[in-house]
């Protein structure tokens, strides 16, 4: 429970995008492949091979790139969250009272 309380919903939206989107790569690029080689296991008959692939391939990489923007925020926040605990240690106990107000405002 103390674990759920200190994060964020942000980070657990975060979190789950990131497990989404890794799964969606690697699964519709496994399915790329499998079309793509005409596999025994797949008894779904295509009709056209070419584009099935393609557009498997197109969506995988769209969730490669989703997974690398979610990546860059969630490494952004902890980044921004670390200097901001690195800055209220250096101040004195009146002023982070202060900037502690000032941040919500900014939230």
């Amino acid at each position: 429970v103390r674990c759920v309380q200190e994060t964020d919903m942000g980070s657990v939206g975060q979190n789950y995008c990131l497990i989404v989107s890794a799964i969606g790569f690697v699964f519709l690029g496994y399915l790329g492949v499998l079309v793509a080689i005409n596999s025994e296991t797949m008894y779904v008959k295509v009709e056209d091979k070419d584009s099935t692939v393609v557009s498997l391939f197109i969506s995988a990489f769209v969730y490669a790139f989703i997974f690398g923007i979610t990546m860059y925020f969630k490494y952004n926040d902890l980044q921004t969250n670390l200097a901001r605990k690195e800055i209220q240690k250096m101040l004195p106990k009146n002023q982070k009272k202060e900037l502690e107000f000032e941040m919500k405002a900014y939230r």
